[in-house]
């Protein structure tokens, strides 16, 4: 859990970064920035701040749904191992189906079973679960893991939050960090704990995969899908997704124990609930075109997702352009030479310069393990162009 934090960290630096760059002369393409701000009066210079603070921005948002779709997707679908160093989804721009426009940038609404959907507990790393059991043995040391109730974590989670609000939001610190006189976190420490987050593998996904310290975490996930969404069941899920429903339980799932448990409480497989059948559901095999391996409904729906939420975006689809971000913007989303197109890596080498080498695999490649990324480079006859060390 800890090395995500770092990242949303360094992802607030870059619109810093971008700010910072924007008022000079090579890129203030249009002129209509003035460099002395003295000559200004004090409308027109809030004015200036708030619109290079909202280009920065649009121009880090734009990079952070290329993230999504070049190293997130991407990893989810494998592609690296494919030897193809151009193929990634672009979702922003236009499209035809049988010769008229594929609408887009209109909005987006998303339902509730599609919140349902992120609950990866499964995949939690060993490290993500030990995290966890420290901060409940911390507050109850005299309890098992086991025995946390949901009493207990809405205590702590209350405790946490009172703890937090009682400290000012620039000096919150995360992983045992402690923030320098300026209020910023030191470079060497941030990129630790983005590479010993990246030397933990995930975890797989199916029945009996969730951690033990998120057994209350889950069952109050299902309890807040099945009485407060009240979302829809497994085989409804499936139809809105265009997928065929499921006949039997061990359509669901081939493992007799599970499918016979599952049916033993709901009887009927269409009576199976979305969160359990989410998160049960057999895994696909690791194949070309499945490097996470989740469910097929949680795949299939993670796509329909990403498509509909980037595609639906004004920002992302009509603006993504030069007279909007400036041709200086659009620059700003290119990938990482070597980084088969990823973007994330730009965030990496910009914000962390000296934590990786040009060629670092930690650096290029943040969602693969190094044991893994080495054996994807062997066999793309690629593996001496890259550095695999910490």
């Amino acid at each position: 859990m800890v090395s995500c934090d770092p990242v949303g960290s360094l992802l607030q630096r870059t619109v810093s970064i971008l700010t910072d760059l924007i008022p000079p002369c090579q890129v203030n393409e249009s002129g209509k920035y003035v460099r002395d701000t003295s000559q200004l009066d004090e409308a027109k210079r809030k004015w200036q701040d708030e619109d290079i603070f909202q280009l920065s921005r649009n121009i880090n948002v734009a990079f952070l749904a290329q993230c999504v779709l070049r190293d997130y997707v991407t990893s989810i679908l494998d592609t690296l191992r494919a030897n193809n160093d151009d193929w990634h989804l672009e979702l922003g721009k236009e499209m035809k189906e049988l010769g008229k426009r594929v609408e887009r940038g209109r909005g987006n609404s998303v339902s509730c079973e599609f919140s349902v959907l992120y609950h990866w507990h499964a995949a939690l790393s060993t490290a993500d679960a030990k995290w966890m059991e420290d901060i409940f043995r911390a507050k109850y040391p005299d309890k098992s893991i086991e025995d946390i109730g949901v009493e207990d974590l809405l205590n702590l989670a209350n405790d946490r939050t009172a703890e937090l609000e009682s400290i000012p939001r620039n000096e919150w610190t995360f992983g045992g960090l402690k923030r320098g006189p300026d209020g910023h976190f030191d470079d060497f420490q941030l990129a630790e704990l983005i590479k010993d987050g990246i030397e933990e593998p995930a975890h797989a996904f199916g029945a009996h995969s969730v951690p033990v310290a998120l057994k209350t975490i889950d069952k109050l996930g299902q309890l807040h899908a099945r009485n407060v969404f009240q979302v829809c069941t497994m085989n409804e899920f499936r139809k809105y997704l265009n997928l065929k429903p499921f006949e039997t339980f061990l359509d669901w799932n081939s493992n007799p124990e599970v499918a016979k448990a599952a049916e033993e409480l709901y009887v009927h497989v269409d009576n199976l609930e979305l969160y359990p059948g989410l998160l049960a559901e057999e895994s696909k095999p690791h194949v070309p075109g499945s490097g996470l391996c989740p469910g097929h409904t949680i795949g299939r729906g993670l796509l329909a997702d990403a498509v509909s939420l980037i595609r639906s975006d004004r920002f992302l689809t009509h603006d993504l352009n030069v007279s909007t971000l400036t041709s200086w913007g659009m620059s700003q989303l290119k990938p990482q030479p070597g980084a088969y197109g990823g973007l994330l890596s730009t965030v990496l080498f910009r914000t962390l310069p000296g934590a990786w080498s040009f060629n670092s695999t930690y650096g290029l490649f943040p969602f693969y393990t190094p044991s893994a990324i080495r054996e994807i480079m062997h066999a793309n006859k690629k593996e001496e162009l890259y550095n695999f060390e910490r």
